[in-house]
């Protein structure tokens, strides 16, 4: 489904923020008032004025309402809005004791504990989302930043009719079951906080590029009792809606918005662009909710607050934090997992009918499926390629015949580091020639046009033309200060080395694996003497990206089994499953 782009049309933002509380008493009250919800409100209004999708006339805001105020807004707004409808809700939310539902508390609502109703003046977020779903609206999208706000994705799942659920995205800043750290007056909740920051940047912002924005963001941020607040959404496969487009113009910020249920000043102060650092006064619990109309499908996370300043990221950590949270939006099937693999391997990994096939491909399933990816496509990347495209995230993960080495591990010049996963398989490095036509003796091969029998690599005579894959293992050996060939060849694929095997090369050296896959009936032999170390194969990444190793080690370890019946098969009598010694400190 294509961006949906709003401007022009019909639009609706209804912004709610509930910082005055009018029972605050211990016996039936709530928490306390939230200060910082009023920059939250003035905020995001002036955020959207400057966006050039919502125009003044457009944009309501809600200071304090009750909930009779509450629910005549949000009816108005749902009823005008035939483009685009954001709702935003900042204030308390609570949960009844069986957790299922969140409420979201308006400036008049108390808590009456064994009453009918435990929670008058306060909105079910069920009669919410049933209200946003019955507008017109072509696209609503729900962003919730409080207490317990990770629950509505719940009550979004069970919504029965399906054209209304597909119209609403929920993007919420908390986890369910999770409270937020409240805080006294500032500058906004960290949530909101980053929102409008985001908002004001210059450049196209999709609802997607926030979301995932938000989530690197905030994934500093601690929520009570020590979890990390990470961001959570809900929407299908697909939907997106644009919030600022790239050309956004910045209104005038002194005109008068729409509002209801309380006065906001002329010209509010925005919030300061500081360095995020964020303290928090633990005092009560914040709830904010924010509903902007597209389509749904569940991602839920958590947004808290550190009460000690946070120190810079390293770029590595930096790095790290990212890919992470890139790695959670494939498994909530938010983004498509790029999945790196070999071309053009017969047996082992090769596309053919438009469809990638092998045992390297079947292993790859095996292990996405266990890391739980939701959407993943596997890109064809050559053997010299691999560390530069992990580096450069053009693939997040790399499966595929690629072999553990310190020098890959340290990086080489062109070549940036990886760090390795696993390993998976192990293999000799070995040699396969053209046999000679009508010989009997199975090591006689053709070398030059000549006979000449080859147990080993110190068998092939200097004048021979040998062929390796540029970036393999194989090279490295050939480049070392082992026996030199006057020739040798390092195309990109090896099957531009076996295709020329009987017209210009004499011999390709590589992975046996790879040549008893490339091996044509009794036209090429594998000599029998491997002539360095066995090549382990590990899973790679970038260098950064360690938590990402840490979920995949597991996954390799839990997955044991389904490995060995795939892998048996290619070793034979000789196979012999490695340890996952790459793994070492990350299985915990």
């Amino acid at each position: 489904m294509p961006l949906y782009d709003p401007r022009g049309q019909a639009n609706r933002a209804l912004i709610v923020g509930v910082s005055e509380y009018q029972y605050t008493k211990p016996s039936d009250g709530v928490p306390g008032n939230l200060p910082r919800v009023h920059e939250n409100r003035t905020g995001l209004r002036d955020a959207l004025r400057r966006g050039a999708v919502f125009g003044e006339e457009q944009i309501t805001v809600c200071s304090s309402p009750t909930s009779a105020d509450f629910e005549d807004a949000l009816h108005r707004a749902a009823q005008d809005a035939k483009g685009l409808l954001l709702f935003y809700f900042a204030g308390h939310g609570i949960l009844p004791v069986d957790g299922n539902r969140l409420f979201l508390q308006m400036h008049n609502a108390r808590v009456v504990p064994g009453g009918r109703n435990a929670f008058p003046g306060a909105a079910a977020i069920t009669y919410v989302l049933d209200e946003l779903a019955n507008s017109e609206a072509e696209r609503i999208v729900v962003i919730l930043d409080c207490c317990y706000a990770g629950n509505a994705a719940r009550a979004w799942q069970e919504m029965g009719d399906p054209r209304k659920k597909q119209k609403i995205l929920l993007l919420m800043s908390v986890q369910s079951n999770r409270r937020i750290t409240a805080q006294d007056g500032g500058i906004g909740t960290p949530f909101t906080r980053e929102l409008v920051r985001l908002l004001e940047q210059q450049g196209e912002l999709t609802l997607h590029s926030l979301y995932a924005e938000l989530r690197t963001r905030l994934r500093i941020m601690t929520v009570e009792g020590g979890d990390r607040q990470e961001p959570q959404a809900a929407w299908e496969p697909g939907m997106d809606v644009l919030l600022r487009p790239d050309n956004a113009a910045a209104p005038n910020a002194t005109t008068a918005t729409t509002t209801a249920g309380g006065d906001e000043s002329e010209n509010p102060p925005r919030l300061p662009r500081t360095p995020r650092r964020i303290a928090f006064t633990s005092v009560a619990c914040l709830a904010l909710l924010a509903v902007v109309g597209v389509g749904g499908r569940l991602i839920w996370d958590y947004v808290h607050p550190d009460p000690a300043p946070i120190a810079p990221l390293s770029p590595a950590a930096e790095e790290n934090k990212k890919s992470f949270a890139r790695f959670e939006d494939a498994q909530a099937g938010i983004v498509e997992w790029k999945v790196g693999v070999k071309r053009n391997q017969p047996g082992l990994s090769e596309k053919k009918g438009g469809k990638w096939i092998g045992k390297e491909i079947d292993y790859a399933k095996v292990i996405l499926h266990a890391l739980g990816v939701k959407k993943f496509r596997f890109v064809g990347v050559g053997t010299a390629a691999r560390a530069q495209e992990l580096n450069d995230r053009l693939v997040d993960i790399f499966i595929g015949t690629y072999g553990i080495s310190p020098e890959r591990k340290k990086g080489t010049p062109g070549n940036p580091p990886v760090i390795f996963a696993g390993p998976y398989f192990q293999t000799n490095q070995k040699i396969m020639l053209e046999h000679y036509p009508g010989s009997r003796d199975p090591s006689e091969a053709r070398i030059r046009g000549k006979r000449k029998i080859v147990y080993s690599i110190y068998d092939i005579p200097k004048d021979a033309r040998l062929c390796v894959v540029k970036g393999s293992s194989a090279e490295g050996y050939v480049e070392s200060d082992k026996p030199k060939w006057l020739y040798v060849d390092h195309p990109t694929d090896y099957n531009l080395c076996v295709n020329k095997l009987d017209k210009i090369y004499d011999a390709v050296l590589t992975d046996e694996v790879i040549l008893q896959n490339f091996k044509k009936g009794d036209k090429y032999f594998i000599a029998a003497d491997p002539f360095t170390e066995p090549e382990q194969y590990g899973i790679g990444l970038k260098a950064s990206n360690v938590d990402v190793k840490r979920g995949v080690c597991k996954k390799m370890n839990a997955t044991l089994t389904e490995r060995d019946a795939i892998y048996n098969s290619l070793g034979g009598a000789n196979y012999s499953p490695p340890d996952l010694d790459e793994c070492r400190g990350f299985l915990k």
